[in-house]
């Protein structure tokens, strides 16, 4: 079944309404729609011998499950940028005795938390988008934000080159080793070498989740399409045993790090893309069940969804329950995310428990009801691609910003001041990236896209031309025999 392009209309109620045509070859009937859209508010179906209509009403004054998608990935992403920023203010990176080290804890722990729970919701939001739009919509959006993504990549690297090696010589901890590290990970997304704490670091220390979601987005063509494929050929329990033994690597990591505390098996793999990879497909599987309307995934989407406020409650207890602690005294190798950070507890070290906190944000949303036809606006699409830019330039706008504070005050005054810091920057982080956005990223991903599309082509031309080169004497020496 087929899903043709949305069209949508604005009706005098202020309402939206989606046209929705479902195809089939072989002829559909009035069961064949899916089974979320029946019977449904605000949901008119009308069927004929080959098709089925569908037209698909949401007020906009209420919330539907796609503005609660953009808020809560809108919320993910404020509390990565606010955990960063109290991990750049702390005395383990730019001021000395500063008063935000009794909270620097919890900050790590909701910054392990809220990636896992990212990574688990991009990826059940691809996948529900790819079974849902056509496949060239689907292709033009993926494409779309793997430009934007890349050029932010590309300029947070170039721009914490030049920032980041002026706070190193202000800091006197200059290493040509990590300038070398960074320019191979701005080049091609991935954090090469940064494997051990006691080798090699990236410059720009927070844009791995950037990184991550490139490739995880490059790579997604075959996550997609893999359960679908063993579902017509083996059944859904092979779908099941697949997330299965995805969820199953997730916890086999876990625990291997929680046992092997003293070692870099933790800091390896918390900003590394195999794990995170792994984080993406477990949200693709589930989305897929949810897809073919699997009745026990539905029943756990909707226990889940129900019992959501429980679970948001617990993980404020979590994190709450840290302020304060003292970190426990750890050598050159122990749990934590960044090198200078403090060593993690193996209590706050769970990285399975942020992907299930990812699955109840997704259930919470109710993609798997009439909701989740895709009615979202400009306006909340454009908030998205500020705060993925926001994240990618992070560490190197924290750094100029430091840096110019440091030209107008006194270390002492911003040594007091440095929670009004730590909140004052991501603000001025986000005003930055808004205005990046609207006016510089656009014109660079278009760039940088007809400069990709002709590298094709002349790659492909090159390599016609090859073919031919290698044909041409077996078609004359085949001529000569004749």
């Amino acid at each position: 079944m087929q899903l043709r392009e949305p069209l949508y209309t604005t009706d005098d109620d202020n309402s939206i309404c989606a046209d929705v045509l479902y195809k089939n070859k072989m002829g559909v009937a009035w069961m064949d729609a899916p089974l979320a859209l029946q019977d449904a508010d605000g949901v008119s179906i009308s069927s004929t011998n080959d098709s089925v209509a569908i037209t698909v009403c949401a007020n906009q004054e209420h919330d539907s499950a796609s503005s609660m998608l953009v808020t809560g990935v809108e919320t993910i992403a404020a509390a990565y940028l606010l955990s960063s920023s109290v991990t750049f203010c702390s005395s383990r990176y730019a001021l000395a005795a500063a008063e935000l080290d009794s909270v620097l804890l919890a900050s790590d722990i909701v910054c392990v938390d809220a990636m896992s729970a990212l990574f688990v919701g991009c990826g059940f939001v691809l996948s529900y988008a790819y079974h849902l739009l056509p496949r060239e919509t689907f292709l033009a959006t993926v494409r779309d934000l793997l430009l934007f993504i890349a050029v932010d990549i590309v300029l947070s690297h170039a721009m914490v080159l030049v920032v980041g090696t002026a706070w190193c010589v202000n800091m006197h901890s200059c290493n040509g080793y990590d300038a070398m590290l960074t320019v191979l990970e701005g080049l091609t997304g991935l954090r090469w070498l940064d494997v051990s704490q006691t080798a090699w670091h990236s410059m720009n220390v927070t844009a791995w989740p950037a990184c991550c979601l490139f490739w995880c987005l490059l790579l997604s063509w075959l996550p997609l399409s893999g359960p679908a494929f063993l579902k017509e050929r083996v059944g859904a329990p092979a779908v099941y045993l697949l997330t299965a033994c995805g969820v199953a690597g997730v916890l086999a990591l876990n625990v291997m790090a929680v046992v092997h505390r003293e070692s870099d098996l933790f800091y390896a793999n918390s900003t590394n893309l195999m794990y995170r990879l792994q984080e993406f497909t477990v949200g693709v599987n589930l989305a897929f069940l949810v897809h073919v309307q699997q009745p026990h995934v539905l029943q756990c989407m909707e226990v889940l969804g129900d019992y959501v406020h429980v679970v948001a409650f617990l993980a404020a207890c979590t994190w709450w329950g840290e302020l304060g602690v003292r970190p426990e005294p750890g050598g050159a190798r122990c749990m934590r995310m960044y090198v200078r950070n403090d060593c993690l507890p193996t209590r706050g070290a769970f990285l399975c428990r942020g992907g299930f906190w990812g699955v109840v944000f997704v259930a919470s949303c109710r993609l798997h009801t009439t909701a989740a036809l895709p009615l979202i606006s400009r306006d909340a699409i454009l908030r998205l691609r500020v705060l993925c830019t926001a994240v990618s330039f992070c560490w190197p706008v924290y750094i100029l910003f430091l840096l110019a504070a440091g030209t107008v005050f006194d270390d002492g005054m911003l040594q007091r001041n440095a929670a009004l810091l730590s909140a004052v920057m991501p603000a001025l982080l986000l005003c930055v990236s808004s205005a990046y956005d609207c006016f510089a990223k656009p014109q660079l991903a278009r760039a940088l896209g007809e400069h990709t599309l002709g590298l094709y082509h002349r790659s492909a031309q090159v390599l016609g031309r090859l073919r031919e080169r290698s044909h041409a004497p077996i078609a004359q020496e085949g001529s000569g025999e004749t």
